[in-house]
């Protein structure tokens, strides 16, 4: 939790502070009540959170870009998944977003299969 709110403190507005003391509050009542899926269910809503608060800053694209360049050699087609991760690695340069979300989203369509949910806390975030 306290990454969380580390994250929503510094890149957050005030409806992502509202969700935040909502969802804390919501994991203390899990933890209270002794109910393991409950407490899974509420880590997700704050896991979520953080996600939504990386894509409103915009960032979002950019940490899941990094995570999707290492598994080049897992797509489909490594070649093709080259091509992209070279516009990625453009878009990354011009700090396009628009663009690294379409690169993204061919990049997740070559995986074998679907990619785990995405766990803002895997990839180190830019200060």
């Amino acid at each position: 939790m306290p990454a969380v709110r580390d994250l929503v403190m510094a890149q957050g507005g005030e409806r992502h502070r509202r969700s935040l003391v909502t969802a804390e509050a919501a994991v203390r009542e899990a933890i209270a009540a002794h109910d393991a899926s409950l407490l899974r269910q509420r880590l997700d809503d704050l896991r979520r959170l953080a996600s939504e608060v990386l894509d409103d800053s915009g960032e979002l694209p950019f940490l899941l870009f990094e995570d999707l360049k290492p598994q080049q050699a897992e797509m489909r087609d490594p070649a093709e998944a080259a091509q992209l991760i070279a516009a990625g690695e453009r878009a990354v340069a011009n700090r396009d977003p628009a663009t690294l979300r379409q690169v993204n989203n061919q990049l997740i369509r070559m995986l074998p299969e679907p990619p785990p949910p995405i766990d803002p806390f895997s990839t180190v975030r830019k200060n």
